[in-house]
């Protein structure tokens, strides 16, 4: 029997949105397959860019179910 855990890997976004693709991208080309990212956004309510992140990882998260996205609501 092979044991092939999942693996979290976990993305902290605050004020990310510039490198939030490149982030995810870099984490899913991984040799291991077996993963998940989390990406937790974290960035005040006041971040111009805030609901731009959000519409874009809904939008990833649907594509690839290995991807999730939480917004902490402050």
């Amino acid at each position: 029997m092979i044991y092939n855990p999942k693996i979290s890997i976990v993305i902290p976004a605050y004020n990310a949105s510039n490198y939030l693709e490149e982030a995810i991208e870099s984490a899913l080309r991984q040799t291991y397959e077996n993963v998940e990212v989390i990406v937790i956004d974290d960035s005040p309510d006041t971040y111009e860019k805030r609901a731009e992140v959000a519409e874009y990882m809904k939008k990833l998260s649907e594509t690839d179910s290995r991807i999730v996205y939480i917004m902490n609501i402050k």
